[in-house]
Parts: C-alpha cells; structure tokens; sequence
C-alpha cells in the first residue's frame, strides 16, 4: 500500500531526532531536521552522519536547518524530541511558529521540572487547541536500534485515536510489512507518572524491521 507522502518536521536532531527523520525518509516522506548548534549542522551537511549516530549514514534527502522555523511552518507532522530538561527551552522557541490543526508528536519522556507536569500536560497548558492532534510516544525503543532496523516497539498514546488508531502517526515513520502485533488500550491504568499511562487511547506496535522495504 502506498502512504501518502507529508512533510515531516524534527526538533531538534540529537540521536532519536535522527532516527525518527531517517525512518519517515524511509517512508518517503519530506523530512527538515533543525539542529540546534551549527557545527553538527554543517557536519551532517557535508557527511549525512552525525556523531550522535556514529556510523550511520542518514539518506541524503533530509533537510538540514539550523532555523527552528523552517521545521515547522507548513509541516504535516511535527515531532519534538529534546530531552525531558530542555524541553520547556525547546517548546516555548519553537511555539510561535506552529499551526493550528498541526500534528505534532513528543518523544521526549520525565516531568517538567519543578511543577511535576508531564509534557503533554505543559503543552495543553499553553495551547489548549493542540488536544486533537497531539501525540506521545515512547519505548522500549532506542535511537541506534531504530536505524539498524532491528527489533523494537513503540507505545502512541493521544487523546484522539484517529491519530493512535487509524494509523496517523504509526504510519509516518513504520513500514506495513513491518508491524507484528496491535495492542490497543482505552481508559487509564495504574499510577505512572508518565504521560503514555495518563492519556486515554493508546496503541503499541511490536516492530520487526526484517521484512521492511
């Protein structure tokens, strides 16, 4: 089956930024990478690597940009991957510059510091409207397993499951042929802290990268 193919924003690209652009390269879509510091951004110019993947050679259609901007004006999908302690610094420079009715998924994972918040209530905090197109993700998954294609799963959980379950956000960065097993759960559980635990819809994907395209 043919996916669509969107444009697809990154911020910023430390090692699963990367690893989420190269995978929806992989996909065919249109991939921006923002890197924060302009040596990495100049290296990944010049080599598609970075040393935060090292050995890893990322397709050399993903656009490098050291302007927050240009990973998210006009994007489909917008993913925002800083470490859990930089994300406020991240989000509040990247917000001016989102759409509404933009999706955009986290990846980042912890609480905001000193309010003990999970992001994705920091993020509706701020932009309430955000609610029907947010997305978080987590593991068990690792940047460096991800790029070798090696097997691995990622949990989506959002508010709204036209993007968990009818395949929004798994179908940007996840080939058909690769998907083992479905696991769908609605209504909380448990005490986490975590926002997969805390959001209401949630779907996690097995993923076995042998048979990949």
């Amino acid at each position: 089956m043919l996916v669509e193919r969107i444009k697809v924003g990154v911020i910023p690209a430390g090692s699963m930024g990367l690893a989420l652009a190269q995978l929806a390269s992989e996909r065919g879509h249109s991939v921006t990478a923002y890197f924060h510091h302009p040596e990495p951004l100049e290296e990944f110019k010049r080599t598609y690597r970075s040393k935060r993947l090292k050995g890893k050679r990322f397709a050399e259609d993903i656009r490098g940009t050291g302007n927050i901007r240009e990973a998210i004006e006009d994007m489909d999908v917008v993913f925002v991957v800083p470490p859990s302690a930089k994300f406020e610094e991240v989000f509040e420079t990247a917000e001016p510059f989102f759409e509404d009715g933009q999706d955009v998924g986290i990846g980042s994972k912890g609480l905001i510091r000193g309010t003990n918040s999970t992001i994705s209530q920091y993020i509706l905090g701020r932009r309430p409207k955000m609610v029907d197109h947010l997305v978080v993700m987590s593991g068990p998954t690792l940047a460096r397993e991800m790029v070798a294609h090696k097997e691995t799963g990622i949990v989506f959980a959002s508010y709204n499951e036209r993007q968990v379950i009818k395949n929004k956000y798994p179908q940007v960065i996840i080939h058909e042929s690769t998907v083992l097993t479905r696991k769908l759960t609605i209504g909380s559980s448990g005490s986490s802290a975590t926002d997969i635990y805390k959001l209401p819809i949630r779907v996690q994907i097995d993923i076995h990268h042998s048979s990949a395209a």
